[in-house]
């Protein structure tokens, strides 16, 4: 009998441990909507809802940095990318899995600014704005209708800064959690009334 109790154990926690799932920033989000900023929008203008501070239990892992510049040259009517969806762009996944920061540093994420350097059509210089912003004021692309004040975007041949300051930095972002599966908690149970149907017989013999 003891054997049949350490199986159950032995199965139970199997099902616990090989279930574990990373939830993606987004999915964490969805979980705690309490998390996410007002959406905010004007003509053109567009401000998501990703977090704009750390979140409690987020393991956040720098992943790389671009330069906005590297983007495609402004006259080909580029789209026009918020920080979050270059990253997307560049490292693979969705913008919301992503977090940005114009702090250099690449191994604290008490430092992430949840910011990205932007460029703005017609204005000299580049400047940082939430990791979530652009502007793109119809028709859709950054050279279209063209403008001052109607595309920004993180990623764009513009208006060239200083060297070095149209960098920004990603940091990808995941939560752990343990959830016990269906087909664990099932199995435990049976075996635990197979254990009970055995003991009983066992004490009418």
């Amino acid at each position: 009998m003891k054997k049949l109790l350490i199986l159950v154990f032995a199965i139970s926690l199997t099902g616990f441990t090989f279930s574990q799932k990373s939830l993606t920033t987004s999915e964490f989000v969805q979980q705690h909507p309490e998390l996410m900023s007002t959406n905010q929008s004007g003509i053109g203008e567009v401000i998501g809802n990703s977090p704009k501070k750390l979140l409690n239990g987020v393991t956040y892992t720098y992943v790389g940095s671009f330069d906005g510049l590297n983007g495609p040259y402004y006259g080909t009517n580029p789209p026009c990318y918020t920080g979050q969806e270059a990253a997307a762009l560049l490292f693979g996944g969705n913008p919301s899995d992503y977090v940005t920061s114009t702090n250099p540093s690449t191994t604290d994420p008490n430092t992430i600014t949840f910011t990205a350097w932007m460029v703005t059509w017609g204005i000299s210089g580049w400047a940082e704005y939430a990791q979530d912003y652009k502007v793109d004021v119809l028709p859709v692309g950054y050279d279209d209708p063209s403008g001052v004040g109607t595309a920004t975007s993180a990623y764009v041949w513009d208006n060239p800064p200083p060297p070095g300051s149209s960098i920004t930095y990603v940091w990808r972002a995941a939560q752990q959690s343990i959830p016990i599966s269906n087909w664990a908690i099932i199995l435990g149970v049976l075996l635990i009334g197979t254990f009970i149907v055995v003991r009983y017989r066992t004490s009418l013999a």
